[in-house]
């Protein structure tokens, strides 16, 4: 056991077993089964570990794109003079850039200044979702991701009826360090987003393989699952890839009913309050 806790798996099957290497030289290591009350649990420990802190910083990345609609009601169109179509350029940028730096004008005075930190925002956020689209599906096999994956769009719905109550309760610090009420929902709810962003490159490993809080056996057993879904997918290049997705009828489907679906969401979180 001591030998093969310093095994490096490949995702790889070979007959009955699993090739893996110690040190330079491979090695055949049997297939590693569980049983169904043990593989929920597996799974059930990978969930704990990292669906609660991807959808948390799913959460808190939806609140920091959507609370400037809470922050129009604590003064921020009058101190930044946002008269005429100024706002709707601060909101739309936002999305031109689609997702670099912080959500947090401490002192933001000017239009341009919004319009600046709006642009960083999107920047920053730019690849988020597709990343941790992408690192779910290094963890699970096809059939289990698209419920993990709901569960993590799951956080934007929650997001929209938290910061809605946080705002409110922000509110009252209105004028505290010289700050109006919009300022400080900026603030803390940034620094809400960096916390989460620091937890979770501490506790998030890379790879299942570099796994600590899972066992010898069952590192195998996820790339085992991983290799399962690799050996029936289509081959070709990627070039054949992009133009199979770019072809198949339920891709647009799915982007025009998203497109429906999120351009009412936002105009509700921007808008509405």
């Amino acid at each position: 056991m001591s030998m093969l806790s310093r095994t490096s798996f490949i995702s790889e099957k070979n007959g009955a077993s699993s090739v893996a290497y110690v040190g330079s030289k491979p090695q055949e290591l049997p297939e590693v089964t569980l049983s169904p009350e043990q593989e929920r649990k597996l799974w059930r420990k990978i969930d704990l570990r990292l669906l609660v802190i991807i959808t948390l910083m799913y959460l808190f990345s939806f609140m920091d794109r959507g609370n400037i609609g809470n922050a129009e009601l604590e003064g921020l169109l009058t101190q930044l003079n946002l008269t005429g179509n100024r706002f709707n350029v601060a909101l739309t940028i936002y999305f031109i850039v689609r997702y670099f730096c912080l959500d947090l004008p401490l002192k933001d005075t000017r239009y341009s200044q919004l319009v600046a930190v709006r642009f960083c925002l999107g920047a920053a956020e730019a690849g988020f979702v597709p990343g941790a689209t992408f690192y779910v599906t290094m963890w699970y096999p096809k059939y289990k991701v698209i419920y993990r994956l709901a569960l993590f769009a799951g956080a934007a719905g929650a997001a929209g009826a938290f910061s809605g109550l946080l705002a409110y309760a922000i509110g009252f610090m209105n004028n505290a360090g010289d700050l109006q009420g919009w300022s400080w929902i900026f603030i803390i709810e940034g620094i809400a987003t960096v916390v989460i962003s620091v937890i979770g490159v501490l506790v998030l490993p890379d790879y299942p393989t570099t796994a600590k809080f899972l066992s010898t056996e069952e590192k195998q057993f996820v790339e085992q699952q991983r290799a399962i879904d690799i050996e029936g997918e289509a081959k070709g290049t990627i070039i054949e890839g992009v133009l199979s997705a770019l072809t198949d009828w339920q891709v647009w489907t799915l982007s025009i009913i998203s497109t429906s679906f999120f351009t009412g969401s936002y105009g509700i979180t921007f808008f509405l309050p």
